[in-house]
């Protein structure tokens, strides 16, 4: 389940990872804005914005993923905190009982 989480996290997180390194608008760019009419700039406003909100909801989605691995990794550390502490009195009543003997 662990090695699945963090899989997840690591996908979520390379792709976003991605996005962010993507160029950002230069001056060309800007310039070829300038040529549109009204339409075709608010249709092109209208992209951008589809593409944010779909970055919001990867990113959305990546948090979930890291939170259900910070669960995982909590599950997990009880459970062999657990352990640690049932082999801790172990130990401690077979050396009463050595110390006993």
């Amino acid at each position: 389940m662990l090695n699945q989480v963090v899989s997840n996290v690591q996908h979520d997180l390379s792709g976003y990872m991605a996005q962010l390194d993507s160029p950002a608008l230069t001056d060309s760019a800007l310039a070829d804005y300038s040529n549109l009419d009204h339409q075709s700039l608010m249709q092109q406003q209208h992209r951008q914005q589809e593409s944010q909100e779909n970055e919001i909801s990867q990113l959305i989605k990546t948090v979930g993923n890291i939170k259900q691995l910070g669960k995982t990794i909590g599950g997990e550390l009880s459970t062999d905190l657990k352990i640690l502490e049932e082999t801790e009195q172990g130990t401690d009543k077979n050396m009463s009982k050595m110390k006993r003997a």
